[in-house]
């Protein structure tokens, strides 16, 4: 007998439509139930509980199945696999909305008589029948039956789906399986679906794509009702929503920022009015996010995206940045992008345009959506000073000092960035001069130094439980020397192995060595001596070296200070209860202090000049008061004092000191009285006002004879120069009359 059958598909119309065939005719292609706009997943992060089952990896299942799994919605199998292209029955189908929606102690409670004749009252499936029953989700056969053991097929599964979203009103007026598979299609329940025909057995990998895609669907409900009773539905919250209220889903959602440092990434969904943000755990990706509409689900207890999917379709291109000049982007190909507003352009790690070396931008056709540009970021160091009462910008800051003696203050890119006084930091900074800390290093947390080698042949170190690390002539390393509240660049043969402790850190292939200089506890210094003789054996190096500290003229400045510091640091040891340890170890300082004593010379003899003209400066700001003058000139004075204060003479050069005196000369000559700064600042609004106006004359030179609008230009481009935030007022007053006389001087063609 020649029998008839029907292939469902969806027609270009997007609506489900059926040819007839006869048995025995083969189908050539397979008509596929896919969605006209395809969301491609970029990726997909998986919970941590989540299984992963070997026979999906890499498959269009893997997200929906691993999902579906950290969730505990589906179970695979005991071997580690999930068997995607087995069948579902009837039954198990209904068992997995149930779960879906939450309600498997519920299901547990309804376990007992089904109204349906072949579902048994003790068998595992009667409370999930019960409770799909219940719910208007399933209605079994006109005979009573449910016939659960028979496999599901996609119209049955679409059918549940839609009544598990509250489709029910809208289904009763339409055609089965036609009118329900175009609705389904519509709900987007079928995205990325593959099937020969609405009545094939649905597979395990297919099911968990429809049942994560009906999760995001939103639950139908009536938005308005006419006087003649015409009833119009509209989508509500999406189910996943009511299932698990830990879990948002966020349909187009615009990623708005992105913190590089910390891999955080704000989402804005303007459907539902909120602002969300969480970390990535997978960052490979990471700088093609910005400005992209994406799909996910996010998990805000656990703080979490469950899923992630990028929504729009726009292209990315990758460029090698040749140079950026009046916002345009050329690459090595001489090729042109145009860049877009600076809210749309992020510099991950880099402060400026130079520092660029790679573009990723967000294209929709030839247009620069977004722009995140990358390169190799300058790093800073510093030792933290002050913390939590800096405030720059109104965010948290830290003030540090630097290896060249310098005070600088910064604001944090992170203000929920944990940092504490006394930690080295290695840090970049944004286009916003922010800084983004890379690498936070404490004395705490230093080791001891196992091996320590350096010399002409080999530089190499190895600390406490660590890998031996060798330097190769090419390899860039750096080593900072931290005592007290004093950082210092200084090379690996200045590391003394028995008494520092250090911690060495990598950024971009670069080793930075930080020696926390004398740390090792003296109770681990094993000493020959008894503290007595520890005593006197100090006592003979102290008077020693005071018959060096006697001919001060005689020796360099950096040696001879080195000298003098070690002999006060042992004076105070012989006052106090120092270990013999203790004692022996400021005994070795000195002897080497003594034996690294070389002569001075002509720079010697400026440097001490230089430095005991930088005291007197320093005795001459000290004398003003906060309260004399306005905030701001004042502040500048503060942290030019600091700067001169942390110049040691030890370590420092001459060009160091000439310029700490110009810096504080120049900020006791720019403080400003309170009653003085109205008439600065008046001064100020004038200087701009004319400026504006030459501005404007400028735009219309070809009026004006040349030397007369170039004597203009001349004075414009001197006024447009002056920093008025370091000028005086006298200085000011000058422009304005330079300015002023030169507009007058104009002369009309």
């Amino acid at each position: 007998m020649v029998k008839q059958a029907q292939i469902w598909y969806l027609n270009n119309n997007s609506k489900w439509d059926s040819i007839d065939f006869l048995g025995g005719t083969k189908v050539k292609t397979f008509l596929k139930i896919l969605s006209i706009s395809l969301i491609i997943s970029l990726f997909v992060m998986n919970l941590s509980f989540a299984k992963e089952f070997t026979d999906v990896k890499g498959s269009k299942f893997e997200g929906a199945v691993d999902l579906l799994s950290s969730l505990n919605i589906i179970n695979g199998y005991e071997d580690g696999t999930y068997k995607p292209n087995n069948t579902v029955t009837r039954a198990e189908m209904a068992k997995l909305i149930i779960v879906a929606l939450g309600k498997d102690s519920t299901a547990a409670s309804l376990k007992g008589d089904t109204k349906f004749s072949d579902v048994k009252a003790d068998g595992w499936a009667a409370g999930y029948v019960n409770c799909a029953s219940s719910l208007e989700i399933i209605k079994g056969y006109p005979d009573g039956t449910f016939k659960p053991s028979n496999t599901v097929t996609y119209a049955e599964a679409s059918t549940m789906l839609l009544r598990a979203l509250n489709y029910n009103k809208e289904l009763e007026s339409l055609d089965y399986p036609t009118g329900y598979m175009t609705v389904a299609n519509k709900a987007g329940i079928l995205e990325n679906v593959t099937a020969n025909s609405s009545s094939e057995a649905a597979n395990r990998g297919n099911i968990a794509i429809m049942v994560l895609n009906t999760l995001k669907s939103g639950v139908r409900k009536i938005v308005s009702t006419t006087t003649k009773g015409v009833i119009t539905y509209g989508d509500g919250s999406p189910l996943i929503e009511s299932s698990f209220p830990d879990i948002q889903f966020i349909k187009e959602g615009e990623i708005v920022d992105i913190d590089y440092t910390d891999n955080e990434i704000y989402i804005r969904d303007k459907a539902n009015s909120r602002r969300i943000s969480a970390t990535l755990s997978d960052t490979s990706k990471i700088y093609e996010l910005f400005r992209r509409k994406v799909n996910c689900l996010y998990n805000k207890k656990d703080d979490k995206f469950l899923s992630f999917e990028i929504a729009d379709d726009y292209k990315l291109e990758v460029v090698d940045v040749y140079e950026i000049d009046d916002d345009t982007i050329y690459d090595d190909d001489n090729n042109e992008y145009e860049l877009p507003d600076d809210d749309d352009i992020i510099m991950a790690y880099i402060s400026n345009y130079d520092d660029v070396e790679t573009a990723y931008l967000v294209m929709e056709g030839k247009k620069v959506i977004s722009a995140v540009l990358t390169g190799t970021p300058k790093l800073y160091i510093g030792l933290v000073t002050e913390i939590d009462d800096v405030q720059v910008d109104k965010r948290k800051g830290f003030e540090i000092i630097t290896p060249e003696d310098k005070y600088k203050e910064y604001a944090l890119n992170n203000t929920s960035e944990k940092i504490k006084l006394g930690a080295v930091v290695i840090f970049s900074l944004n286009n916003k001069d922010y800084a983004m800390i890379q690498e936070k290093i404490y004395e705490n947390d230093a080791l001891s130094i196992e091996s320590l080698t350096a010399n002409n042949t080999e530089n190499s170190i190895q600390l406490k439980k660590k890998n031996k690390v060798t330097f190769a002539k090419d390899t860039e390393y750096y080593v900072y020397i931290v005592n007290k509240d004093t950082i210092r660049e200084a090379e690996l043969k200045d590391v003394e192995k028995e008494f520092d402790l250090a911690e060495l850190v990598k950024f971009a292939d670069v080793y930075y060595l930080i020696v926390f200089e004398d740390s090792v506890d003296a109770d681990d210094i094993v000493s020959t001596l008894s503290v007595t003789e520890a005593r006197e054996k100090l006592n003979k190096s102290i008077k020693k070296a005071n018959t060096y500290l006697k001919k001060e003229s005689s020796y360099s400045v950096e040696t001879y200070e080195a000298l003098a510091e070690a002999v006060d640091e042992a004076s105070d040891a012989l006052d106090g209860s120092a270990s013999a340890a203790k004692l022996e170890l400021l005994d070795r300082k000195i002897t080497q202090a003594i034996s690294g004593l070389k002569s001075s010379n002509s720079e010697d003899k400026a440097i001490r000049k230089d430095w005991d003209e930088l005291q007197d400066i320093i005795k001459e700001a000290e004398k003003y008061k906060s309260s004399d003058y306005t905030s701001s000139s004042y502040s500048k004075l503060t942290t030019a004092l600091k700067n001169a204060k942390a110049i040691s003479l030890s370590n420092t050069t001459k060009s160091k000191i000439e310029t700490a005196i110009e810096n504080l000369e120049k900020a006791i000559n720019l403080l400003v009285t309170k009653e003085a700064d109205e008439e600065l600042q008046s001064a100020i609004g004038e200087l701009r006002v004319l400026i504006s106006d030459a501005e404007a004359i400028y735009k219309n030179k070809s009026q004006y004879t040349d030397s007369s609008i170039s004597n203009m230009y001349t004075n414009l481009t001197r006024a447009k120069k002056l920093d008025t935030d370091e000028a005086s007022l006298r200085e000011i007053n000058t422009q304005i009359s330079n300015l002023e006389a030169a507009i007058n001087a104009l002369v009309k063609k």
